[in-house]
């Protein structure tokens, strides 16, 4: 039964050695050696029949929702198989009213045909309104068929052009030539994109099946059998603020104060542009922020956790997380009204966003578990701390042309639930480990947590491998961001095993464990960015 885990570990290093590999021998070398190594296709491999054998062998003892969960997973390894092994992909560079043709490249040198001829029109730039920059390309293709039909086809950036089963994607631009990625995959991606509908739908059944893990702790830490019957309704209570928070621009604001729509609304451009500069976060607000959550932290743990606190601690403690996520919603929203878009585009506006959440992820549950309410705080004054010290990206800019996205919202978004749950569990993980009277207590806490947190990573990481097929022609590159959002999905998954893992049944271990993955937070959220770039080097 432990075989898939040694599999896994083993991939784990793999991936993560081949990640610092990239950085020294280059992309070519992660890949070869790394990535798509032979021995690395038969470990996924050993660990997808492992895997599914041993779900089988204890098919009794599981819930439905979680074996088709795992189901999902195997489909989504056979998409990435067939991918690997019949997808077909190269490049074609066209010239403004050239000839039609019907050759591309495969590895930059190889020549292909396509069953169809293709000319450019035209291509180019479109412009912003406001003459900032550019706020797409384009190219306009003439496609001759095999029957002599003809069609015209327009391609732009997060616009995929179908031609059959075959797609095309704008790749690169210059005055004079036009590059295109081609890309062939249908029973890969057919596959791939299965297993994403499968397992999104049985990460929703999950919650609404009664012999899981996750309901048992949840029934452990509400000391209620009425309460525990309603574990959806609480996971939504919690999940729902943090993803309306971030849904839009102004939802965050709106979410503690009314008057910032209407702040947005009566400013002009310039003076809302203004107004936000003046009272954007600076370091000291974050500081202020996390001493607060701290002190309000040590009153809880000086009474006991388990212990109803006193009405003034509530008061005092409801008062000062509304008043900083008001705060930081209303930053956010006059950022993004002035901005024009999402506010989550780069690494300092998703530093701010992960504040917001951590503020906001503690208010559906605090109630029954209070010391979150001052672990939000502290959690958000940290981020907010880091994003403050973080000038080079304060300034506000144009959105580039590849984030034009709805998808932008809704990955980041999605991504950011999941590091605010993640941020909450490590401050219990270390809370814990300093005060052993309260770690089978803070143990429910962290698995409570830990599923809704993995869920949205995962939901996070599907919804950016869709919007990469969408605007780079691939679901996934193996690039460094990816790579390491896998390797955290992976880590956090071990700890939901405990019957395959008896040492996450012990809360010592289980504290321990999470306080160290935090680390793969950490490296996949700025770690990348700082040490190895790559395409989400804007994230």
């Amino acid at each position: 039964m432990k075989m898939p885990f040694v599999f896994l570990v083993v991939l784990l290093v793999i991936l993560v050695a081949a990640s610092v590999v990239e950085q020294v021998a280059g992309t070519a070398a992660a890949l070869t050696w790394g990535y798509t190594a032979p021995w690395t296709l038969v470990l996924w491999g050993l660990t997808a029949v492992s895997g599914g054998v041993a779900v089988w062998r204890s098919r009794r003892h599981t819930a439905a929702a979680t074996r088709c969960l795992h189901g999902a997973l195997l489909v989504i390894l056979a998409g990435a198989l067939a991918t690997h092994l019949g997808g077909e992909d190269g490049e074609l560079s066209l010239a403004r009213q050239s000839a039609p043709t019907d050759r591309y490249l495969t590895d930059g040198r190889h020549v292909r045909h396509l069953p169809f001829s293709v000319r450019a029109i035209d291509f180019g730039t479109v412009r912003r309104a406001d003459g900032a920059g550019a706020a797409d390309y384009f190219t306009l293709l003439e496609v001759h068929h095999g029957d002599g039909r003809r069609d015209t086809l327009r391609i732009a950036m997060n616009r995929i052009g179908h031609v059959g089963t075959w797609r095309l994607y704008q790749t690169a631009l210059s005055p004079a030539v036009t590059t295109l990625t081609l890309r062939h995959d249908p029973v890969g991606t057919t596959l791939t994109y299965a297993g994403y509908l499968l397992l999104g739908l049985s990460m929703a059944a999950f919650f609404f099946s009664r012999r899981t893990m996750w309901r048992r702790h949840w029934q452990a830490l509400s000391g209620s059998v009425a309460a525990a019957r309603r574990p959806l309704t609480v996971l939504l209570l919690a999940v729902l603020p943090l993803l309306s928070a971030a849904g839009t621009p102004t939802a965050a604001a709106m979410e503690d104060t009314a008057t910032a729509a209407a702040i947005a609304e009566e400013v002009q451009p310039q003076g809302a542009e203004r107004l936000y500069h003046s009272v954007r976060p600076r370091p000291w607000v974050g500081g202020v922020m996390a001493v607060a959550g701290m002190v309000l932290t040590a009153v809880a743990l000086r009474r006991g956790m388990r212990r109803r606190q006193t009405a003034t601690w509530r008061r005092v403690t409801a008062t000062m997380l509304g008043a900083s996520a008001a705060y930081v919603g209303l930053t956010l929203s006059l950022r993004g009204y002035v901005a024009g878009y999402f506010p989550m585009s780069n690494g300092y506006e998703t530093q701010q966003a992960m504040a917001l959440l951590c503020l906001l992820a503690p208010r559906a549950v605090w109630r029954r578990v209070p010391l979150l309410a001052p672990l939000g705080m502290v959690a958000g004054g940290l981020a907010l701390l880091v994003s403050a010290l973080a000038h080079g990206q304060a300034g506000i800019g144009t959105l580039p042309p590849v984030l034009s996205s709805p998808l932008l919202s809704v990955h980041v978004t999605l991504v950011m639930c999941a590091y605010a749950l993640l941020a909450l569990i490590v401050c219990c993980a270390a809370i814990a480990l300093t005060s052993r009277r309260q770690g089978a207590y803070l143990a429910h806490v962290e698995m409570v947590l830990l599923v809704p947190a993995l869920f949205l990573l995962a939901a996070g990481i599907l919804t950016g491998a869709l919007w990469a097929d969408i605007s780079w022609g691939r679901y996934w590159g193996w690039d460094p961001k990816e790579v390491w959002a896998l390797v955290t999905l992976l880590v956090y998954a071990l700890p939901l095993h405990g019957r395959q893992l008896p040492a996450f049944r012990r809360p010592l271990f289980l504290h321990a464990y999470l306080l160290a993955a935090f680390v793969a937070v950490l490296m996949t959220w700025a770690g990348v960015n700082l040490l190895m770039g790559g395409l989400h080097s804007y994230a």
